[in-house]
């Protein structure tokens, strides 16, 4: 027995995955964390043109540099948490 597809017919079938988890730790693996990666450099780019500061504006900038530093690496420790409650 032949069987004979019209034109538009689909020959494959898939099931869409809803798993919401799969996506949101893909999405911090292929996106969050390479975009986390990017701000740092950006932070330390920001620190060495500091240096070159004059008083008062120095002091300012490192207290800035120093609240995005703090803020990065609590979001650095609670991706690995974040992607074991996600996948689990």
């Amino acid at each position: 027995m032949k069987v004979v597809y019209t034109p538009g017919e689909r020959r494959d079938h898939y099931v869409a995955d809803l798993e919401l988890s799969k996506f949101a730790a893909s999405f911090i693996k292929e996106e969050l964390n390479p975009r986390m990666q990017r701000a740092l450099e950006r932070i330390e780019r920001m620190e060495k043109e500091a240096l070159l500061m004059e008083e008062p504006e120095k002091a300012i900038t490192f207290q800035r540099i120093e609240r995005l530093k703090h803020w990065m690496e609590r979001g650095q420790k609670m991706m690995p948490w974040i992607l074991r409650f996600l996948v689990n």
